[in-house]
């Protein structure tokens, strides 16, 4: 990118955020890029910040105990939980802006620390055990490779050589997903270890502290990182290389939506390979036009006729440069601009029925709702077991149903859910009131913060709209759990 200064000293160059994301890569960025490569754009492009979040400051908090438990370890110092309590209060204070707890602070605050008594009441490691690192910055040169630098920062490195990276968690992970899910960074740890000590690692652990009602320590323990694993992380930074060379930020619609923090911004990508819908300017490289021109009017016309920037420099360096444009049937000329047509038609809509069900007429307990969801939803054609399902049961003022609606179909452990496509159908049946329900492929019905977040949300969406959210039922195997029976439906 060329920086044009005022001061009549000429062009320098100036290094852009994207040329040093080239430089090198660590296992959270490349994280972000397999899963939304907009969000990565967003994230560290752009660097847009956001408030922190209360899940997020509850990791960090229980991070930052077990980072000072390690330490203690290493320096030989003797264990006393007192001076832990410290660390945990002082670091539970240090939020770094306004928190949205939701009046869940106190509560929060109790289970992070429950959650690291259980942890070393079951002493996973030994008080005694000396560990061979905490905390340490690693980096490996992959240029033989064609790869940017990897850097990254090991949790613990236990006696032995076993890897250790310590995670808090809503609900119990199954074992294999969660070998899945963290392998990219399990294996970028096991490639800087090798490169720092030169020897193969013993072992790789995931510490899960789980922050149930009655809080529980998961390990799961993976061998050393194995041949096909490397080959495999190097496609996929081969993938992150040529992405960011061709900047191919696009989004990737799906599960992990329903938690992002980019969603509005995601919601206003004008889909150029740049912006997004708030009035900026995509930097044009070595682009002369832009010092003849006022950004300002640019950006006033982009807004005004609904436009992309592309589509405004165009018919610039047409009348400019004298160099005609191939006729486009669906636009119009104004001026020196261009704007589109839209192709958007209005239609008459009504409300049709998909296929028939059978049930009981009146739900009015859980139990009526499951034995519903178990007589109708497995059999429909979308259906899959091992997807997320987000359905809603659709009720009159007597509790009889009149129907369900597929509101969303997610992955494997989630669903994204917004209030529009959940009160949609209640709206157009003049519902007095919804049953949530969503199966679990994992079996488990325990709820997750996420669902119980979403729920909380839908119902001060029905408050506003009079459509009352009656339960939220969760389908785990031959198991179910309702929210309202466990009294998250009280605030």
């Amino acid at each position: 990118m060329i920086a044009i200064i005022e001061n009549g000293a000429g062009p320098v160059t100036e290094v852009s955020p994207l040329e040093k994301l080239k430089t090198t890569v660590s296992a959270s960025r490349l994280n972000c890029w397999l899963q939304c490569r907009l969000k990565f754009y967003f994230r560290y492009v752009l660097k847009l910040t956001k408030p922190k979040t209360a899940a997020l400051h509850f990791g960090s908090v229980v991070h930052l105990v077990l980072q000072q438990w390690n330490l203690t370890r290493w320096r030989r110092q003797p264990f006393k939980i007192e001076k832990l309590k410290q660390v945990f209060a002082t670091g539970w204070l240090d939020q770094g802006g306004v928190i949205d707890w939701d009046g869940e602070e106190p509560e929060q605050k109790n289970t992070a620390w429950l959650t690291l008594e259980k942890y070393f009441t079951n002493k996973p490691i030994k008080a005694d055990e000396m560990p061979e690192a905490v905390e340490v910055p690693l980096e490996a040169d992959l240029a033989q490779h064609g790869l940017p630098i990897l850097i990254g920062i090991l949790d613990l490195v236990r006696a032995g050589g076993r890897i250790v990276d310590f995670k808090s968690a809503a609900k119990t992970p199954d074992n294999d997903m969660t070998l899945h899910q963290n392998g990219v960074q399990l294996d970028c740890y096991s490639v800087l270890y090798r490169e720092a000590t030169g020897k193969r690692e013993a072992g790789r652990e995931l510490h899960h502290l789980i922050k149930t009602k009655v809080s529980k320590v998961v390990i799961t323990e993976a061998g050393p990182m194995l041949e096909y694993q490397r080959s495999r992380l190097f496609r996929l930074m081969e993938n992150y290389v040529e992405g960011l060379e061709r900047e191919d930020f696009v989004p990737a619609p799906g599960f992990g939506c329903m938690g992002c923090e980019f969603l509005n911004e995601c919601r206003a990508w004008n889909g150029g390979r740049h912006g997004y819908a708030k009035g900026k300017v995509r930097h044009y490289r070595h682009d002369w036009l832009l010092c003849l021109v006022d950004i300002s009017l640019i950006l006033e016309a982009c807004l005004k006729h609904q436009v992309l920037p592309e589509e405004i420099i165009g018919a610039l360096r047409t009348r400019l440069l004298n160099q005609p444009q191939p006729p486009r049937p669906d636009a119009h000329a104004f001026g020196l601009f261009i704007f589109m047509k839209s192709k958007y038609q209005p239609h008459e809509f009504k409300v049709i029925c998909v296929r028939e069900c059978v049930g009981t007429e009146l739900i009015d307990t859980p139990e009526q709702a499951v034995k519903y969801w178990r007589e109708n939803i497995p059999q429909a054609p979308w259906f899959d077991p091992m997807k997320e399902a987000f359905v809603v049961l659709v009720l009159n003022t007597r509790k009889r149903i009149l129907g369900h609606n597929l509101v969303a179909l997610g992955s494997l452990d989630t669903c994204p859910v917004t209030p529009l496509h959940v009160f949609r159908p209640a709206i157009a049946l003049s519902a007095a009131s919804l049953i949530l329900l969503h199966n679990h492929p994992s079996t488990d019905p325990t709820p997750s913060e996420a669902d119980i977040k979403v729920t909380r949300d839908l119902m001060r969406a029905g408050q506003l709209l009079k459509i009352e959210i009656a339960d939220h039922l969760i389908i785990g195997g031959d198991r179910h759990s309702s929210l309202r029976s466990l009294g998250y439906f009280a605030y």
